[in-house]
């Protein structure tokens, strides 16, 4: 039996390049739901803007900061125990997770080092690279089961800026377009990408805090989208 944690150090490093590419994503995205309902609930008038923009950067500064460190909170307490019956995994404010030997359908190593167990009735453990413990947890999930070695990411994050851009994309439709053909093509794609999102976020119940947020992202913005095409 072997257990380990994440590499605190690695965890800092990983926060700063993942906030590199997130924070003017987020600000861009998060304006996109702001400025509309500012237009329409204040009818786009100059006195609002120079006081709800600066209100909405310092918000976000500080919600940036709070998901920061939550984030961190979570890497940190992540707890992975490999035995020869199988793999428990526990994360601070998540129920235990535990995978059989019996219960593995597969097992994914990907490009950077991570791994992914997949277990019956849809049970994900995944096993990030920044690892510290005794012995090598490949070796050790080896005798556990076949890996199936992946060059490509998870497809949760392989395809995720597919999925925002296509979400943003509808929401722009939704909230500029005239046309009724336009309109109506977009509440169509837009109820279809939540139904979509739902069922992802259904079918993955022990999807990790990080990335169920994400995915409810998605449903808030189109779901932001509809409500401003109605009202228009």
């Amino acid at each position: 039996m072997s257990r380990y944690r994440i590499n605190e150090k690695l965890v800092k490093k990983s926060t700063r390049e993942l906030f590199i590419p997130y924070a003017p994503s987020g600000i861009i995205l998060s304006a996109l739901i702001v400025v509309p309902l500012m237009v329409i609930l204040n009818g786009g008038r100059i006195g609002s803007w120079t006081i709800a923009v600066p209100f909405f950067l310092l918000v976000f500064g500080l919600q940036m900061v709070r998901l920061i460190r939550r984030q961190q909170a979570l890497m940190k307490s992540y707890f992975l125990e490999i035995t020869d019956t199988g793999i428990n995994r526990w994360i601070k404010g998540n129920p235990p997770l535990s995978i059989e030997s019996m219960e593995i359908i597969a097992i994914f190593k990907f490009k950077n080092g991570g791994f992914l167990v997949k277990g019956q009735d849809g049970k994900q453990i995944m096993i990030p690279p920044m690892l510290d413990g005794p012995g090598n947890p490949e070796q050790q999930l080896l005798a556990l089961s076949p890996i199936t070695t992946d060059k490509k990411d998870p497809s949760n994050l392989r395809y995720r800026w597919f999925m925002l851009l296509l979400t943003t994309a509808i929401y722009l439709c939704l909230i500029l377009a005239n046309n009724k053909i336009v309109m109506a093509a977009a509440v169509l794609l837009a109820l279809g990408q939540i139904v979509l999102v739902l069922y992802q976020i259904w079918k993955s119940k022990n999807l990790r805090y990080a990335s169920t947020r994400a995915l409810w992202f998605h449903v808030i913005l189109l779901g932001v989208g509809l409500y401003l095409a109605l009202v228009k």
